[in-house]
């Protein structure tokens, strides 16, 4: 069964976005997250235009690999990440 990709994702990035915007003319929210969520057949272009129309801001998704990839990232960059929101990881990853 297939869901619509904002109704789930635009709330989390939503709060994320008001939680950590910088005080900017348009603010950008960074998410990092696996491959496969920004190719053309994912979620992530459908989600970035309705969001970014949502919120007057841009949304800038960075694919990271996959979910260890992802972490890994994250743990390599500590506090210096880009990333407002990491998206992709379970529990089985952070273990």
């Amino acid at each position: 069964m297939r869901y619509p990709a904002p109704m789930f994702a635009a709330p989390v990035l939503a709060a994320a976005l008001f939680v950590g915007a910088a005080q900017a003319e348009t603010p950008t929210l960074t998410v990092y997250t696996y491959d496969s969520f920004v190719t053309d057949y994912g979620p992530g272009p459908v989600i970035e235009k309705a969001f970014e129309a949502e919120c007057a801001c841009d949304l800038r998704l960075v694919a990271a690999g996959d979910g260890a990839a992802l972490l890994g990232r994250l743990r390599l960059e500590g506090a210096r990440s880009e990333a407002d929101v990491a998206l992709g990881l379970d529990a089985n990853l952070v273990a």
